[in-house]
């Protein structure tokens, strides 16, 4: 089964919410690749199991968990060293709402130092 993502069609005139928008899908489909160069080294990040990794824990994760069939952002929000996006996924038969709150080292927003998850079934 293909992939499918819509994106929010929010972002285009603002970089750090392309950003944001970028680590949430590499978040959700598993895409260490631009987790690594989103995240800093020692990122922390809180999941909506309860669990917290950390640095390499993460891509561990990401290789070993189930994608979702698909994606769609709602919603992309950044104000200062924080940053927030929505969406819907759908993993087999199962659909979700998830909401995924990130920490920016810095105002500038090149890089994540901890990301919480939370998740709510749909009905």
């Amino acid at each position: 089964m293909k992939l499918e993502i819509i994106l929010s069609g929010q972002c285009k005139n603002s970089p750090k919410n392309q950003r944001v928008e970028t680590i949430a899908v590499a978040l959700l489909v598993g895409d260490t690749k631009a987790a690594s160069t989103l995240l800093s080294h020692d990122c922390v990040w809180h999941l909506a199991d309860g669990q917290t990794l950390t640095g390499e824990d993460i891509h561990v994760y990401l290789t070993q968990r189930q994608p979702p069939g698909s994606v769609t952002i709602t919603h992309v929000i950044t104000l200062g060293k924080s940053g927030a996006v929505n969406a819907r996924l759908n993993i087999g038969n199962t659909q979700y709402r998830q909401c995924d709150i990130f920490d920016f080292t810095n105002a500038k927003g090149q890089s994540i130092k901890q990301v919480t998850t939370y998740r709510t079934l749909l009905d």
